[in-house]
């Protein structure tokens, strides 16, 4: 199982700061994008992730920007703390979080916390959102050893509220 004393501060400390982000801090996802490609490997752990197309929940005719400024309107923040994902070779153009998610659908509270995990992947004038729903990373115990029984398995293909604010 995976665990470190400091682990648990660390992720709550970032997911404190990151609101504080906005939809036009491309420099700083950039540097995450960097730092965890960088880190990839490095004491067994994995910040690079090949996902497949079971994220996927559609296409939004906007551009990533425009996306991301919705998003931010709507309670969810940059993911500084979210693994780099690709899609068929291509790098996700940034992460997003609602945590906790302004949503529960009927998970029971000894399960969480959540979070809504969601990353977008521009082309031109449209984006591709894929998100899931998991543990929280303020609870890394369970959000980094889901395969070991601690809390809920990722659920993939996971739309929660984006169907009301994109019109997916």
């Amino acid at each position: 199982m995976y665990s470190h004393p400091l682990l648990k501060p660390t992720l709550t400390a970032v997911r404190a700061i990151e609101p504080t982000f906005g939809a036009r801090a491309d420099r700083i996802e950039h540097l995450r994008q960097t730092l965890w490609g960088t880190l990839n490997g490095t004491a067994g752990h994995r910040f690079v992730y090949d996902k497949t197309e079971d994220d996927y929940v559609g296409t939004v005719s906007a551009s990533v920007d425009d996306v991301e400024a919705t998003l931010v309107k709507h309670g969810y923040q940059r993911n500084f703390a979210s693994a780099v994902k690709r899609v068929e070779g291509v790098t996700a153009d940034s992460a997003w979080v609602q945590d906790p998610p302004q949503f529960e659908d009927g998970f029971s509270e000894s399960e969480g916390p959540y979070q809504h995990d969601v990353y977008l992947i521009g082309r031109g004038d449209v984006t591709d959102v894929y998100a899931h729903f998991e543990n929280s990373v303020r609870a890394p115990e369970k959000h980094l050893n889901k395969a070991g029984g601690a809390g809920i398995p990722q659920q993939k293909h996971y739309i929660g509220p984006l169907d009301d604010i994109f019109d997916l």
